[in-house]
């Protein structure tokens, strides 16, 4: 993947931070993720 597209992929996981723990712990109870609001260039 190339820098910069990788680049938002990461300014993109630290601004989702807190919902992706959410969603890793929603999985490791056995329950469903929730919908994370897509990237976007």
């Amino acid at each position: 993947m190339p820098s910069k597209e990788l680049k938002l992929v990461f300014t993109w996981m630290d601004s989702h931070k807190a919902e992706l723990k959410a969603n890793w712990e929603r999985l490791q109870n056995g329950e469903e993720a929730v919908r994370i609001k897509p990237l976007r260039k």
